[in-house]
């Protein structure tokens, strides 16, 4: 029996290399997310469309689902939108009159950063939404933080860097509930390493397989959709924006082969992450570089199509290995 047929999912930012891949590329795209609202305390939505972009998905039938964020994925912003019932019904009747306005395939909610103890509002935003939006026709889906467990870690010492993400990143996700409301969700697998740990991949595959494996316990395969990261990251000897974390950098494919070709390194592909690397000396100090190619890309669209997933949902065009495409084909339309 052949491989499934994935759906293609592309996150598109307003940035103009991600709108030339989006152009040169959108036949082999089922559904493009672009980044274009966000939402306040209040519940007040901001933001307009590209028309533009919005004319030339309809004229290549490319399903538009615009991503709806809290600004900077600031805290005290989510919470209070999402402790405050009138503010998530402003939110959920705002999208609705977006949706009809620009006749949207539907909306996407990816809020993060929020605190675990607001598990449930969250859940009331996305099924109170997805409500509203379903009685004229379109669809909610939400992006999630990965998860691993459906428990808080567990420490005998004092609270570390897994009891600080649960209680600030991972926690607010009921994967189960939530999957039950929306068109599909997108967990993603990305960062694996951050600024506040040690370098390593953006996505480690045995990694990405235990984020699969406790996830299609909770999300049915057919509204699991494999959040894939295309870009990479740099850790570097540098000013730090917060205590406890480093400095770091996020690279484009091209931005690492540059990084390589400069220092006259061939990168390392790691067997068991499956994802390419590297490190070099400037200024006497060691810096690292973790980046994803078409290779890695392969390495995880196949995993996605081996476990019948929905879709693959990629953040983001304009910063990905231009050999990725070989690996999609035309989009179904």
């Amino acid at each position: 029996m052949p491989p499934a047929l994935l759906l293609a999912i592309f996150y598109l930012t307003r940035d103009p290399g991600s709108v030339r891949s989006f152009l040169a590329h959108a036949g082999q795209i089922d559904i493009v997310i672009p980044a274009w609202y966000t939402a306040d305390a209040y519940g007040v939505v901001t933001g307009v469309p590209d028309q533009h972009l919005l004319e030339a998905a309809r004229q290549r039938g490319v399903k538009v689902m615009p991503l709806i964020v809290n600004p900077d994925f600031h805290q005290p912003t989510v919470h209070a939108l999402l402790t405050t019932p009138e503010a998530r019904t402003r939110v959920a009747q705002s999208l609705l009159e977006e949706c009809r306005k620009h006749q949207y395939y539907g909306i996407q909610f990816d809020f993060e950063n929020i605190p675990a103890a607001d598990r449930d509002a969250f859940t009331a935003l996305v099924r109170d939404t997805s409500v509203l939006l379903r009685r004229d026709g379109f669809r909610l889906s939400a992006a999630t933080m990965y998860q691993t467990s459906p428990e808080r870690p567990a420490s005998s010492e004092r609270p570390g860097y897994a009891q600080w993400l649960w209680d600030n990143w991972l926690g607010a996700y009921d994967l189960a509930e939530l999957a039950k409301h929306v068109e599909f969700v997108s967990v993603m697998t990305y960062d694996h390493h951050t600024e506040r740990t040690p370098p390593g991949p953006i996505a480690g595959y045995p990694w990405v397989e235990q984020i699969v494996n406790h996830c299609l316990r909770l999300i049915p395969k057919e509204k699991f959709s494999l959040g894939i990261p295309l870009y990479g990251r740099r850790w570097y000897a540098g000013t730090v924006r917060r205590e406890g974390s480093q400095a770091t950098a996020t690279v484009h494919h091209h931005e690492a082969l540059g990084l390589a070709a400069q220092y006259q390194l061939t990168p390392t592909w790691d067997d068991r992450d499956r994802a390419p690397w590297f490190w070099f000396y400037r200024d006497g100090l060691r810096e690292y570089v973790f980046y994803n190619d078409a290779r890695s890309f392969r390495e995880r669209y196949s995993l996605a199509q081996s476990r019948g997933l929905h879709s693959f949902s990629s953040w983001v065009l304009g910063v990905e290995d231009p050999e990725v495409w070989k690996e999609l084909p035309q989009a179904k339309r």
